[in-house]
Protein backbone atom coordinates (compact mmCIF):
# COMPACT_ATOMS: atom_id res chain seq x y z
CA UNK A 1 0.00 0.00 0.00
CA UNK A 2 1.46 3.34 -1.06
CA UNK A 3 0.35 6.75 0.14
CA UNK A 4 0.98 9.74 -2.07
CA UNK A 5 1.13 13.13 -0.39
CA UNK A 6 0.34 16.31 -2.29
CA UNK A 7 2.72 19.26 -2.00
CA UNK A 8 -0.15 21.35 -0.62
CA UNK A 9 -0.80 18.81 2.16
CA UNK A 10 2.70 19.28 3.61
CA UNK A 11 4.34 22.04 5.57
CA UNK A 12 7.45 22.73 7.59
CA UNK A 13 7.56 22.55 11.35
CA UNK A 14 8.02 20.30 14.35
CA UNK A 15 6.31 16.92 14.49
CA UNK A 16 3.83 16.65 17.36
CA UNK A 17 4.69 12.95 17.70
CA UNK A 18 8.49 12.65 17.56
CA UNK A 19 9.55 16.29 17.88
CA UNK A 20 11.71 16.32 14.73
CA UNK A 21 11.87 19.49 12.67
CA UNK A 22 11.12 18.71 9.03
CA UNK A 23 9.57 19.97 5.80
CA UNK A 24 7.31 16.90 5.69
CA UNK A 25 4.65 17.74 8.28
CA UNK A 26 1.12 16.79 7.26
CA UNK A 27 -0.73 20.05 7.87
CA UNK A 28 -4.00 18.37 8.82
CA UNK A 29 -2.48 16.33 11.68
CA UNK A 30 0.75 18.14 12.61
CA UNK A 31 2.59 14.81 12.39
CA UNK A 32 5.48 14.05 10.03
CA UNK A 33 5.22 11.53 7.21
CA UNK A 34 7.61 9.11 8.93
CA UNK A 35 5.49 8.94 12.10
CA UNK A 36 2.27 8.71 10.09
CA UNK A 37 3.58 5.81 8.02
CA UNK A 38 4.94 4.11 11.14
CA UNK A 39 1.51 4.34 12.79
CA UNK A 40 -0.19 2.92 9.69
CA UNK A 41 2.31 0.04 9.54
CA UNK A 42 1.79 -0.73 13.23
CA UNK A 43 -2.00 -0.73 12.85
CA UNK A 44 -1.85 -3.02 9.81
CA UNK A 45 0.59 -5.51 11.33
CA UNK A 46 -0.88 -5.62 14.83
CA UNK A 47 -4.49 -5.78 13.70
CA UNK A 48 -6.20 -8.81 15.17
CA UNK A 49 -3.59 -9.64 17.81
Amino acid sequence: METVYNYFDLGAGECMCCGDKTDEIIIETGICIDCTEEQKFYELTMKGL
